[in-house]
């Protein structure tokens, strides 16, 4: 099926309720109540856009968008760079004498100075199709459903009957061509004799004239007994289209003359020779069986050599007759084609002459064609020569974690996740749960699946969005209260598997992208440990979207459990024997988590931009540590702690436990009320900035001989460089 070609839509811009400007000069067009402001109502059948009336090519089943007294008026007339057509459409300038019809009534290759071009051109067909009237055209172009002869040529009954088989995914006209399998009832003629519409699932709007009063429109038209309207190509061809059979009488068809390669009925209809004796009734009163005759190879047409049909079997020939050679054509394997079976010929396989082989596409091109096939010449030459691709390689698939992906093919949705085809459109947008980084604006983009199979571009990346809570948000700590879903979506539990084999919760961490998270080293050191990048075996595993703490519980559906590829634990980190200054680690995730509200990062100060929080201000924190009745909680609690700063907090302690104040420290808590106990080491404790919440403090350690809540911190913002370095490897 050929595209439809669209001079209208560079001469007229339509302006809602019908109207157009056309050349210039402002025209009203009446549209019917069924059709949109930009579309035309054919005479019969489904509408049309309006940029495809007057172009030349007969888009509505009828041609009524291709009539002198349409085109007349929507054109006065043709700008320089078109040809008028003598019924008034405007056409290419190159159209011509070009060797096909653009315009409907041929009158762009009936013009003096093409007779010249036809003459010149009688003796340069050996590798095209030459017409009845010496016109060239491409082979592949011949039985396509459209006449690319101005004399129709190339779309016969005696042709197309004999030369070509139709792939199973195509639809074969009436008369032999081949069109693409959606042609079938489109509203759209794309077989010449308008079989592809004719058919008896097709429900078209000829029924409004399924009235005995009423004449059929159109010079193409047959009238049944019954009143129903039907296309004069589908009378006397063996198959009742008028439900009482007025088509198909001897009245009607005694004096159709049938070509070679049909059969003749009794009552005169020609039908297809080929099912001759093969159980196919094709004439209407079953006469092809009647007088069944052996059958005898089908004849070639004579522009093709005596070509035979499908792969020609073997006759005595001599040795010293020319082959042809399988081409190596990118994206195109060829075959024989046997009784629906594909025999691929490798590259450089010799083939006989006058054997047909068939062109497919290899996985991830597609055609632009529907079929096509060569023929081995005499000369050793294959017809059609190679010349244009069949099969045009396709983009490959585009997906993104971070961006929502629309793609669009014609103006229909298309899947972009698998492989797409030329003139695809692409269009990504920052997910809701993302934005561009460093607070950039996004612009729309488009990008193009170009015919190299390449995209016109690249999908740019976009960050999640950190420090949101959704609120009202679903009991933390010592006097902590119920933390609702979504109350940090940042918060990770970690957990370490037991001489059992089984997981139990361990410690906290925060997330800081799709897979990294911050917690504190001495939840992974050991005493005799010297090895400061420890590489996993199983022995961690980490939670996100998690409101229970039993891992077996898959509480919710943003619930995600996740294997520990590696984790590094700060190189100046030394236990308890450091006093555990630089507690603090980066866990390096083995697949990155899904992003969405109800998981997400927390924000990182990278470029130290908020200052240390005011001495009483409240931070945020959650876990899954032990209450005030030292019990370990099984659900997720919540807690806000006032902050200490370093100073403050050293000068609290007397007892020797000022040491552990180290210089990446300070406090919070307070001397009664909520604070954290045993098991929340390694949450992250957030203030608020913007209305955004980032990773101020790790929870890191806690004087065992006082009774209040008070915690000591490792501060981020005393790591952040050492942080960054990981996190610029893993973030790509």
């Amino acid at each position: 099926m050929k595209p439809a070609r669209d001079w209208s839509a560079f001469l007229c811009l339509v302006f809602g309720a019908g109207v157009l400007l056309c050349d210039g000069k402002l025209g009203k067009r009446q549209t019917a109540s069924h059709c949109s402001a930009d579309s035309f109502n054919c005479s019969i059948g489904p509408c049309i856009d309006y940029s495809l009336a007057c172009d030349g090519h007969a888009d509505c089943s009828d041609g009524s968008d291709e009539t002198r007294h349409l085109c007349s008026e929507l054109f006065k007339t043709c700008p320089s760079y078109a040809f008028r057509c003598n019924y008034g459409a405007c056409v290419d300038k190159t159209a011509k004498c070009n060797g096909k019809k653009d315009c409907v009534d041929g009158s762009d290759e009936s013009l003096p100075e093409c007779k010249a071009n036809v003459q010149n051109n009688q003796t340069k067909c050996r590798d095209m199709f030459a017409c009845s009237n010496g016109q060239c055209v491409e082979s592949y172009l011949v039985c396509d459903g459209r006449t690319d002869c101005t004399d129709g040529s190339d779309e016969t009954q005696d042709l197309c009957n004999g030369f070509i088989t139709c792939p199973s995914y195509a639809f074969r006209c009436k008369y032999g061509a081949c069109v693409d399998e959606s042609a079938k009832c489109n509203g759209i003629k794309d077989c010449v004799d308008g079989s592809d519409e004719n058919l008896p699932e097709c429900k078209t709007n000829t029924q409004v004239n399924q009235t005995i009063g009423t004449k059929c429109q159109g010079r193409n038209k047959f009238k049944c007994k019954s009143g129903k309207c039907i296309n004069k190509a589908s009378t006397c061809d063996g198959i009742r289209d008028c439900q009482d059979g007025s088509d198909e009488t001897l009245l009607l068809c005694k004096n159709v003359q049938c070509s070679k390669y049909a059969f003749k009925c009794d009552y005169g209809a020609c039908v297809n020779k080929s099912s001759e004796c093969f159980g196919k009734e094709q004439c209407s009163n079953g006469s092809v069986q009647e007088h069944c005759k052996p059958i005898t190879p089908i004849p070639a047409v004579e522009n093709h050599k005596n070509i035979s049909q499908s792969s020609i079997e073997s006759t005595t020939q001599s040795n010293n007759m020319q082959k042809c050679m399988v081409p190596n054509t990118e994206g195109t394997i060829y075959y024989y084609n046997n009784i629906n079976q594909k025999n691929v010929l490798p590259y450089h396989t010799q083939v006989d002459q006058n054997t047909l082989v068939y062109e497919d596409c290899e996985a991830d091109y597609y055609k632009v064609v529907p079929t096509r096939f060569m023929v081995c010449l005499e000369s050793g030459q294959w017809e059609p020569l190679v010349r244009d691709q069949l099969c045009l390689k396709k983009c490959p698939p585009m997906t993104s974690d971070s961006l929502d992906i629309q793609c669009s093919y014609n103006g229909e949705p298309v899947d972009c996740s698998k492989s797409s085809i030329n003139g695809t459109k692409l269009r990504p947008s920052c997910k809701s749960t993302h934005s561009l980084p460093n607070g950039q604006i996004e612009t729309p983009v488009e990008l193009y699946c170009q015919s190299n199979g390449k995209w016109s571009g690249q999908l740019y990346t976009c960050v999640p969005q950190c420090g949101k809570i959704v609120p009202p948000s679903k009991p933390l700590i010592f006097h902590g209260v119920t933390a609702y879903y979504g109350t940090a979506p940042w918060n990770v539990g970690i957990y370490r598997r037991d001489k059992n084999n089984n997981y139990k919760m361990h410690c906290g961490g925060s997330l800081i992208t799709s897979n990294l998270i911050i917690s504190a080293a001495h939840c992974f050191w050991e005493s005799d440990s010297t090895n400061k990048i420890i590489m996993n075996n199983g022995k961690y595993k980490i939670a996100v979207g998690k409101y229970v703490s039993n891992i077996l519980e898959m509480d919710n559906e943003f619930t995600q459990i996740i294997e520990v590829e590696l984790i590094y634990i700060n190189n100046n980190f030394f236990g308890h024997t450091g006093f555990y200054a630089y507690d603090i680690a980066v866990v390096v995730l083995q697949t990155k988590v899904k992003i969405s509200y109800m998981v997400s990062p927390v924000c990182m100060d990278w470029t130290d931009k908020f200052s240390i929080p005011n001495d009483g201000s409240l931070g945020k924190i959650v876990g899954w540590g032990k209450t005030e009745h030292m019990v370990q909680s099984s659900t997720l609690l919540e807690a806000s702690l006032p902050y200490i700063n370093h100073t403050a907090c050293r000068n609290m302690y007397r007892n020797g436990f000022e040491v552990f104040v180290t210089s990446d420290k300070f406090c919070a808590g307070t001397k009664s009320g909520q604070g954290v106990l045993e098991g929340d080491s390694g949450a992250g404790l957030t203030f608020e900035h913007d209305s955004l919440h980032y990773l101020t403090g790790v929870t890191s350690d806690k004087d065992p001989n006082t009774n209040d809540s008070i915690a000591l911190f490792t501060d981020v913002s005393y790591h952040l460089q050492w942080i960054r370095t990981i996190y610029t490897n893993y973030s790509n």
